[in-house]
């Protein structure tokens, strides 16, 4: 009786020891084949240069990974892990944040897209600048950078300047300073007291023993009458 070998569909249900040592061999070899070469003849990789360029390197195991699961699961494990890499589980509010440098930067091309379109042919007149021209309205809007540095210096200004001097007259003066010299202030006083009594009196100090003994004796009485 003879049985046919077949390949699994789908993700694998157990860990796979060939596949695994696969994928680590695919993804060292993929890497250090492209960084041998510059090793090799000397090549240095600089910040702000094209070339050379270490990023193929990067995704060593995003090939591995690729080439094992078409290899172990075929098609539906390709599939199943394309959309588990996109599946994710977070808030709408990570989903802004993760998205924001994309909306920058959609922001900052259409601005060049809008200065190339608008600046291209040059100015007629030096007096006369298109932009105001042609936006109209919202001309002031984009040449003031949309108010962004006015706002934050009315903002430090008035309120901002009106808070801290509150919090110098008030906070800093009364409460902080406040504190500590009462503190200071309690310190002597009780220093005073205690100075007065330690006067080298012999007669006080006897007549504070007395009724120190006094007070003990009637606690003592008290006590064991209840």
């Amino acid at each position: 009786m003879t049985t046919t070998a077949t390949r699994r569909q789908g993700p694998p249900s157990s860990l796979d020891v060939r596949a695994l040592l696969c994928f680590f061999a695919l993804a060292y070899a993929w890497s250090w084949a492209w960084v041998i070469p510059f090793v090799v003849a000397d090549r240095t990789v600089y910040q702000g240069r094209g070339w050379p360029t270490h990023f193929p390197s990067l995704i060593g195991p995003l090939v591995a990974a690729f080439v094992v699961t078409a290899w172990t699961t075929r098609r539906a494990g390709v599939l199943d892990l394309v959309r588990r890499m996109g599946r994710w589980r977070i808030g709408w509010r990570w989903w802004v944040a993760a998205l924001s440098p994309v909306a920058y930067f959609v922001l900052a091309l259409a601005g060049l897209l809008l200065a190339y379109f608008l600046y291209r042919r040059g100015l007629a007149s030096p007096d006369e600048d298109p932009l105001e021209t042609r936006l109209g309205k919202a001309a002031p809007v984009f040449g003031n950078a949309y108010y962004f540095d006015a706002g934050i210096s009315r903002l430090v200004g008035g309120p901002g300047r009106a808070l801290a001097g509150w919090l110098d007259r008030v906070v800093d003066n009364k409460v902080i300073d406040g504190t500590v010299n009462g503190v200071g202030g309690l310190a002597k006083l009780l220093s005073r007291g205690v100075q007065d009594m330690q006067n080298g009196m012999v007669r006080r100090y006897a007549l504070a023993i007395g009724i120190g003994l006094a007070g003990v004796l009637l606690y003592a009485v008290l006590w064991i009458g209840r």
